[in-house]
């Protein structure tokens, strides 16, 4: 009887430890994510860090290159509108010559009517082609600036977001060693605090300033 007692016993006993062997496990398995929480949201802001700055690269370059397609599209309408003025001159000229010989009377009758309307013709269409140039350069004009000063504000983007990047990365160094060497002093902790302070008014004294170009008149 004493015996199946003792065994009794010891069986509860047993379970017992078994049960308290799962509960430590289990808690063992809650506090482990727990543990490696911090190095992953660390990993997940590096990572949203690194799409940020490759973003406002991307945004930078695309903004770029717009913009010299916009400062070549406005060189062309210049271009148009030297050719316009040149066609301009040149029918004056023919009309002036016409409007000469019908006053000198080397032109006469329906040849010099018929002469006089196309001469008319061709410089009223000149000028009309001169205006409609003169209109596209100036908004080939505007549309250019404004893609130069929308680079100008993707550029400054991309470099703050670059600086904001090697900003962070110098804080996760400079934690990764106060922690790896276990250090607590306030002085360089301090020291550590006005490095990346300075390093902040040195990036806002760097990003450009970008003010609105005013319009041409």
């Amino acid at each position: 009887m004493v015996d199946q007692d003792d065994r009794g016993s010891s069986s509860q006993e047993a379970d017992l430890h078994a049960q308290e062997a799962v509960h430590a496990a289990e808690k063992a398995e809650q506090k482990e994510p727990l543990a490696v929480e911090p190095e992953r949201i660390a990993e997940i802001d590096e990572e949203e860090e690194m799409v940020e700055m490759v973003a406002a690269m991307m945004i930078a370059d695309v903004t770029a290159a717009a913009a010299a397609e916009a400062e070549a599209l406005a060189e062309a309408s210049s271009a148009r509108v030297r050719e316009a003025r040149r066609a301009v001159q040149q029918a004056d000229n023919v009309l002036a010559k016409v409007q000469a010989a019908i006053r000198e009377g080397t032109l006469v009758g329906d040849a010099a009517e018929t002469t006089l309307q196309d001469a008319e013709r061709d410089s009223t269409r000149a000028y009309a082609d001169l205006a409609d140039a003169e209109a596209a350069e100036d908004s080939a004009r505007r549309a250019a600036m404004d893609a130069e000063a929308e680079a100008e504000v993707a550029e400054g983007m991309s470099l703050a977001a670059s600086d904001r990047s090697e900003h962070a990365e110098l804080v996760r160094e400079d934690a990764s060693f106060i922690k790896e060497h276990h250090i607590g002093d306030t002085g360089h902790i301090q020291g550590v605090a006005t490095k990346h302070a300075a390093l902040e008014d040195e990036d806002a004294v760097e990003m450009p300033t970008v003010r609105p170009q005013e319009q041409e008149q």
